[in-house]
């Protein structure tokens, strides 16, 4: 059974922690790159901070 599509703020969740694992690590800083209002902390585990370079690839 699918679940229900819901708009962010159906939820009211306005603020919150984020937290990003690997990879999941890039998604969390692109989320915070453009809603920073949105996020109180930043929680990234085994990730980095940069970008990886083509030969990291």
């Amino acid at each position: 059974m699918p679940l229900p599509v819901m708009d962010r703020d159906e939820r009211a969740v306005h603020r919150g922690v984020l937290y990003g694992s690997s990879m999941g690590g890039d998604v969390a800083m692109a989320f915070l790159e453009q809603w920073p209002e949105r996020v109180t902390v930043l929680i990234l585990s085994t990730t980095s901070a940069n970008a990886d370079t083509s030969e990291g690839r």
